[in-house]
This record gives C-alpha cells, sequence and structure tokens, in this order.
C-alpha cells in the first residue's frame, strides 16, 4: 500500500494520475512475460471498470479482506482495511487519502489535480478528476467498514 500511495502521489506531483486493479491470486512468469488469470482479471478492472484515477479492489481480494477481518480481527487488520474505501460505485478501491502523509501534503496533491483539470479542454475529461479531488479534500479519513467488505 506505501508503494502505491507513493508512486501514485508521484504521479500526480509530475502532472498526470494513475488507476489500476489489485487482483488476488495466480500468475505466472519469466524474463519475458507475465501472464496468468490474476493479471489478466486486473488488466480487465483497470481497462473497463477503472475510468477514473483510482485503483479498484477485486471481488476475489474484496473477499480475502472481508474473511481477514471476520476471522483475525484486530489493530494489524484494521490498520490493513483503513488503506480501503467504497466509491460511489459500490467498488472498494485504495483510499486516496493515503495518498498524502498530512492535510498539507494532500492539499498540494489537491492542488495539482485541480490545475491538470483546468488545464484539460475536454469536460467530460475535467469530471475524471472532480472524485479523487473530493475524497483527498475530505479532511476525515473515509476508510470502509468491515461489514461493507465482501459484498460484491
Amino acid at each position: 500500500m506505501a508503494n502505491i500511495s507513493e508512486v501514485w502521489a508521484t504521479a500526480i506531483r509530475y502532472g498526470y494520475t494513475l488507476r489500476g486493479a489489485i487482483e488476488f491470486g495466480d500468475i505466472y512468469w519469466d524474463e519475458n512475460e507475465l501472464v496468468g488469470p490474476a493479471f489478466i482479471s486486473a488488466y480487465r478492472l483497470e481497462s473497463e471498470v477503472a475510468r477514473v484515477s483510482r485503483i479498484i479492489v477485486s471481488s476475489k481480494l474484496d473477499t480475502v479482506l472481508s474473511d481477514l477481518a471476520t476471522d483475525h480481527p484486530g489493530d494489524i487488520t484494521d490498520h490493513l482495511i483503513a488503506n480501503f474505501r467504497k466509491d460511489v460505485d459500490g467498488y472498494v478501491i485504495v483510499n486516496p487519502h493515503i495518498l498524502g502523509h498530512s492535510d498539507e501534503e494532500r492539499e498540494s496533491l489537491v492542488e495539482s489535480l485541480r490545475s491538470l483539470a483546468s488545464n484539460t479542454p475536454n469536460h467530460l475529461i475535467k469530471e475524471k478528476y472532480a472524485s479523487l479531488i473530493s475524497m483527498l479534500s475530505d479532511k476525515a479519513r473515509v476508510s470502509i467498514n468491515h461489514h461493507e467488505l465482501g459484498v460484491y
């Protein structure tokens, strides 16, 4: 989660945003290629579902997180699950609030995103920044509740 946060925040500072997906499952790799059902699922989620700057959690990983919260409650599990939230369309996503370690860092990222949006001539593309700006602007960290996991 720390790596995702650092790469995503750095990309915003350099003038672009990221989208992606996290899957749980089998992959196969060698020095030339990476393949497997988890890779294909993550690619599909990123390319067909993400649509805006966000990192979507697959239904399989959502179930794993739900099982973890149910079977192994505690501070470490709570800390892990606090890195996620529900998005407006019901998908579990990496919580953009983790992109900044302080309100000042998050506000700096919001300003970068507002600048990106204002420099985009296409109104529809400008709207793609709105959700991320809104989540980063929240002063209170909104995380997913354990009972919201494992429902898709």
